[in-house]
């Protein structure tokens, strides 16, 4: 009789309990449903740190392989005649494998095949990024109207450049890539350029005037515009070579115009370079950019219009 109430009881304490965990859980359910949700990127990230962590793994994959293995033994219990058989363990193994791939499969494989396949792609988009870059790059510095050179502050030799560099001092690309400035420098003496070089390294940048002797001896008037960059934490100077020569000798011409100019003292004509006497209001015209307007001074309307002007 004590028995039998004992096991009453036990049942009613059971029925409570089992009640207290329902509405326990039926409030758990409505706090998540009244909970706002995350969004999916950072759930993304979480997993992903998860993916990351070695040790966070091998718990994962301990806990598969637990409750795996436990639910294997679970179905064998059913079948005692072979709880004791060899062929048990290999029933075991094969329902191990079987049931721990499709686990394995998504919770590692397939996150660590998904994140191969975004860093693949974004492999190829920054190496298609860095080829237009590198195009861009090569297309400003080959294409340009001036010399550009890339040279090396410690040696003072060419490292980079392109054809205008070479071409307008009449080398080869072979022949200017073993030059150094010295090898073409026509107005700063060795001394100098390496003075010059620490100024530039001091101050990190320059604009200047100087002169370079091309291959076959001709002298040539360059205007240098230097700066100094870094290349993988190495100092380099950017330099461009523009070629003034025309410009100077034009200016030199115009000098000459300003000097002295042959005159006739009668009739102001001047003698051009061939020998030929013109008017002084042509010779300027052809030597500069100047233009005349006709008109007469006081004293010329005098001596001409005396009946005008001679009162």
């Amino acid at each position: 009789m004590a028995s039998t109430l004992q096991r009453q009881t036990d049942r009613q304490t059971d029925r409570q309990t089992d009640r207290q965990t329902d509405r326990q859980t039926e409030l758990s359910i409505n706090e998540k449903s009244m909970s706002p949700e995350k969004p999916s990127q950072n759930k993304s990230v979480k997993r992903m740190a998860i993916y990351q962590s070695p040790i966070l793994l091998l718990i994962i994959l301990s806990f598969l392989i637990f409750i795996t293995e436990s639910f294997v033994m679970f179905l064998l219990s059913f079948l005692p005649s072979l709880s004791t058989s060899p062929r048990a363990y290999f029933l075991d193994a094969a329902l191990l494998i079987i049931l721990l791939f499709p686990a394995l499969y998504i919770f590692m494989l397939r996150p660590l095949i998904k994140a191969r396949d975004e860093l693949e792609m974004q492999v190829k988009e920054r190496t298609a990024e860095l080829r237009d870059n590198e195009e861009r790059y090569h297309s400003l510095f080959e294409q340009s109207p001036y010399g550009i050179v890339i040279v090396d502050t410690e040696t003072a030799k060419t490292v980079e450049f392109n054809d205008v560099a070479h071409s307008q001092l009449g080398y080869s690309r072979e022949e200017f890539a073993g030059l150094r400035i010295s090898d073409y420098e026509a107005k700063e003496k060795p001394e100098e350029t390496k003075s010059h070089i620490e100024k530039v390294l001091r101050e990190g940048r320059d604009t200047f005037e100087t002169m370079h002797k091309t291959k076959e001896g001709e002298i040539k008037n360059i205007w240098v515009s230097v700066q100094k960059i870094e290349i993988s934490g190495k100092p380099y100077f950017y330099a461009i070579f523009h070629d003034i020569t025309e410009r100077k000798r034009a200016e030199e011409e115009i000098k000459t115009l300003k000097g002295l100019i042959p005159i006739c003292a009668s009739c102001k004509k001047i003698r051009n370079d061939k020998g030929y006497w013109e008017r002084i209001e042509s010779y300027i015209r052809k030597h500069s950019d100047a233009e005349f307007t006709h008109t007469i001074c006081p004293e010329c309307a005098k001596k001409l219009y005396p009946d005008i002007y001679g009162g």
